[in-house]
């Protein structure tokens, strides 16, 4: 069936092979639920 699944463009980065619940546990970690789309609108003006 093949090998197991990793995210390959973020294990080049690391150089280390990361699996897709340690990439839900970064998100997790780096995610602020308070941020809205309005407070990003800065970007689109930029």
């Amino acid at each position: 069936m093949g090998r197991p699944h990793d995210l390959g463009n973020v294990s080049a980065y690391l150089q280390k092979k990361i699996k897709l619940e340690d990439y839900i546990g970064w998100l997790d970690a780096n995610f602020d639920p308070s941020i809205a789309w309005h407070d990003l609108q800065w970007i689109r003006d930029f």
